[in-house]
């Protein structure tokens, strides 16, 4: 539980998106540093592969795969709502590595953020959902340590510009950026996963900063 880290004082951020923040205690405080669009992947041979943009309503009478409900993105959670009304079929794809969405082309539709390349043998074609919300991505941290971490915050800030015409912004590289800029200000950084979990994390060892 990476909120219970926090606590113990075993990591100082949480790199999450705002959902896991929904509700979450006053304890808490989170940092917006960029957001991820949301888009449909296809086959090279499917029927919407040709088309430059896409709309949730297109996607219906296709078997489409999203994150479970409530667990990391807000985005799918509204894009499911939006499907459910119009009866469409939905299958949630089991969290963990991005490649999960190259397994499921073949069953239908997967709507993941625009961060991820699927291997080229799996030939996948990535259009935009026009009408989807972003999901934002940062990094959450105790409220009780908001003095001490602020200049590392401002300093991702500065780096990471939350900027909604950014395009290259899913979870992936907001992550890999993340590390970077941590390592410039000589950070000692760990990656991790929750094992079970939606959510995709790392977490920042503790040090002198």
């Amino acid at each position: 539980d990476p909120i219970q880290l926090l606590r113990e004082g075993v990591i100082d951020f949480w790199s999450t998106s705002s959902v896991s923040m929904e509700n979450a205690s006053a304890t808490l405080k989170f940092a917006e540093l960029s957001q991820a669009r949301q888009l449909a992947f296809v086959p090279k041979d499917h029927r919407l592969a040709n088309r430059a943009t896409l709309k949730i309503a297109d996607l219906h009478g296709e078997t489409v795969w999203l994150w479970p409900r409530g667990s990391v993105s807000s985005a799918s959670d509204s894009i499911r709502n939006e499907l459910e009304q119009l009866s469409a079929d939905m299958a949630d794809f089991i969290p963990g590595v991005p490649a999960m969405v190259s397994a499921f082309l073949d069953e239908g539709v997967v709507v993941y953020d625009d961060g991820y390349l699927p291997p080229p043998a799996q030939a996948a074609v990535q259009i935009p959902l026009i009408d989807a919300d972003d999901d934002i991505l940062g990094l959450a941290y105790l409220a009780s340590q908001e003095a001490r971490l602020a200049p590392i915050v401002l300093n991702l800030q500065e780096h990471i510009p939350y900027d909604p015409s950014r395009k290259a912004s899913s979870s992936e590289l907001a992550a890999e950026r993340i590390v970077a800029v941590l390592d410039e200000i000589s950070s000692t950084v760990r990656r991790g996963g929750i094992p079970n979990s939606a959510s995709m994390w790392m977490d920042f060892m503790k040090g002198d900063f």
